[in-house]
């Protein structure tokens, strides 16, 4: 049997009832519409009629045809809750195409500190005065780093071989802690990109789950590994000792660097507990009555 859907207008088929034959005259079976996910309610025949031969053709009537299926139409409901009904049901269905959009809007927000912390940063640094909160940012100034290297690579060359010259272990801190806040800010950036492409869709779905995830543990572990790391790098923290970098840290006021570790792991709790699915994301993988939502 078939019917048409009143709301996106697909042809809809499905299997009558098992218990046809004790179904009450004008029972209304409910199906869901697959295309659109809007909840109907269909009048099976009385099943004499379904149970009805169908004409064949003839010479004695050549108008005659035959018909494989029996047409159920639904048509506009005869009730005014019917219609409100499936009216409902068809916004409904309309608001489970779209999922996720909170989550996105949270991780688009986090990554959105990062990337105002870096251009404040580097604005306060290149000459425009931003009272209190450019002194308390421009510890993380990531753009200011990229323009480095690509402006001077052969002094950032150089520099890279005097760290390795003092040591291999301190050459490689040393480049950890050089490429430490771009890669927070790149992947700060990707992430926007990311969540702002599941705003247009409005699906947050799995590939959108695992890039946060992934984007969220890149900024993270070089966001830990720089503030470890510089305690023990000779040419930031001479003295090599953790408790002196750290009151170092607070007594010239650049708590952005504790602010910048501690956003950087929520964000990667919270990319980790979205990659958990919703009711609303559930029914999308089956069919859930709206009498059970």
């Amino acid at each position: 049997m078939y019917t048409r859907c009143p709301s996106c207008r697909a042809e809809i088929s499905f299997e009558p009832p098992r218990n046809l034959a004790n179904l009450p005259q004008g029972y209304k079976h409910r199906i869901r519409c697959p295309n659109c996910g809007v909840t109907i309610s269909v009048k099976i025949p009385n099943t004499a009629v379904v149970a009805t031969p169908a004409p064949t053709y003839s010479y004695e009537n050549p108008n005659q045809q035959g018909y494989s299926d029996i047409q159920v139409g639904v048509g506009t409901p005869q009730t005014g809750a019917e219609q409100k009904a499936v009216e409902k049901s068809a916004k409904n269905a309309q608001k489970r195409k779209s999922y996720g959009r909170g989550k996105a809007v949270v991780m688009f927000i986090f990554s959105l500190l990062f990337i105002a912390a870096a251009a404040i940063a580097y604005l306060h640094t290149s000459g425009t005065n931003i009272p209190v909160v450019g002194d308390y940012v421009a510890w993380f100034n990531p753009i200011k780093t990229i323009g480095f290297i690509i402006s001077d690579f052969s002094g950032f060359v150089e520099a890279l071989k005097a760290d390795f010259a003092a040591g291999i272990v301190n050459g490689i801190a040393s480049i950890v802690v050089f490429f430490a806040q771009p890669v927070v800010f790149i992947f700060a950036g990707l992430t926007a990109i990311t969540n702002l492409l599941v705003l247009i869709v409005g699906k947050y779905n799995g590939a959108a789950k695992a890039f946060g995830v992934i984007f969220a543990l890149l900024m993270f572990g070089f966001a830990a590994a720089e503030f470890v790391i510089s305690a023990f790098v000779t040419n930031i923290n001479p003295s090599g000792d953790f408790k002196e970098y750290i009151m170092t840290l607070i007594n010239n006021k650049q708590y952005i660097a504790f602010a910048i570790v501690g956003l950087s792991l929520l964000v990667f709790i919270l990319a980790c507990a979205f990659t958990s699915k919703t009711k609303k994301e559930k029914e999308i993988k089956g069919i859930v009555d709206e009498d059970d939502e």
